[in-house]
């Protein structure tokens, strides 16, 4: 979650940490790319000024060796999701 007027937004988004799949460079290079992605979309001004709104940022993905899925394994892919929040992590709303 970035607080809104939160000026450091970016490295917020940066000290995200890496869960899973560590071992492979295009799962690590798939993850630079969407935190990337996030920064630039609240950068933007897309979704309303950083300045006035909280955001909720979350990223997902699956990467194979070589981006080649293997015989029964899904394809790379990336999800970014970057929306103003009107609560915090526990649900309650924020003021």
């Amino acid at each position: 979650m970035i607080p809104k007027g939160t000026q450091n937004f970016s490295e917020l988004i940066d000290a995200q940490p890496f869960l899973g799949q560590a071992e492979l460079p295009e799962a690590a290079e798939a993850v630079k790319q969407a935190k990337e992605a996030a920064k630039a979309l609240i950068a933007s001004g897309a979704f309303g000024s950083w300045q006035e709104h909280t955001f909720r940022v979350s990223m997902s993905g699956h990467s194979n060796p070589g981006n080649v899925a293997p015989p029964g394994w899904c394809d790379d892919f990336t999800g970014v999701h970057v929306g103003q929040t009107k609560v915090d992590l526990s649900g309650k709303p924020l003021e």
